[in-house]
């Protein structure tokens, strides 16, 4: 039993920062805002980046279909774009 090894491997990303985030556009519901949301999350344990970097690994936004400066830099970096970070983690 104790040979027995975890099968998963979490990205690199993770291993390394631990899931990173960004915002772009409003808020998610329930939070009046961004810095108040970005303190939610920070207080499970998340790690806020105020731009897209290389080691950024979600960007939260109200439009995924948006063509912010934010969005473009996400999707050429391969960031994944989601409403709420309570939906997904």
């Amino acid at each position: 039993w104790e040979s027995i090894k975890p099968m998963i491997t979490l990205p690199e990303k993770i291993q390394k920062n631990g899931i990173t985030f960004c915002v772009t556009g409003k808020v998610p519901d329930g939070y009046s805002n961004r810095q108040e949301y970005v303190k939610a999350m920070e207080d499970k344990g998340f790690t806020f980046h105020s731009t897209i970097k290389k080691d950024t690994l979600f960007l939260v936004c109200d439009d995924v279909d948006g063509n912010s400066s934010k969005l473009q830099k996400a999707r050429k970096l391969g960031v994944v774009l989601v409403n709420n970070l309570d939906d997904v983690v």
